[in-house]
């Protein structure tokens, strides 16, 4: 089968089902994973479909996922967030060793920590380079 004849299949296989694995193209097509890879590496930079883990979805289908910076997601739920850090340094005892690693939002949980010993591993880092 003619490379052209493998591209025609894979995007009609798209405008039926929007996605497609390489998995399935290997199957339809009868050939090696390698090549359903290049396929859609091929038609990928084309702009005729978007390659994405695993196989390719039809171009038109695409979206883009956005995550929050951490400025962001500081503000998020800030109430819980208070409460479960009061609640958390209700439960730490005099002789207990504390870490705060990689929390978003961390300083909050700082402030129902100040009479303890407190190792604090987190943003601040960023700071001290």
């Amino acid at each position: 089968m003619l490379t052209e004849q493998r591209f025609e299949r894979i995007l009609e296989r798209l405008k039926v089902k929007k996605s497609i694995t390489v998995a399935e193209i290997t199957e339809d097509l009868g050939i090696s994973e390698s090549t359903a890879r290049r396929d859609i590496t091929a038609l990928d930079k084309a702009g005729k479909l978007t390659k994405v883990f695993g196989g390719a979805v039809a171009a038109e289908h695409t979206y883009e996922m956005k995550e929050p910076t951490v400025a962001q997601k500081v503000n998020v739920r800030k109430e819980e967030k208070i409460k479960i850090a009061q609640y958390a340094a209700d439960m730490i005892g005099d002789n207990d060793f504390l870490l705060l690693a990689g929390i978003v939002g961390d300083d909050i949980y700082c402030l129902f920590f100040s009479d303890l010993f407190l190792a604090y591993f987190a943003s601040v880092i960023q700071q001290i380079l």
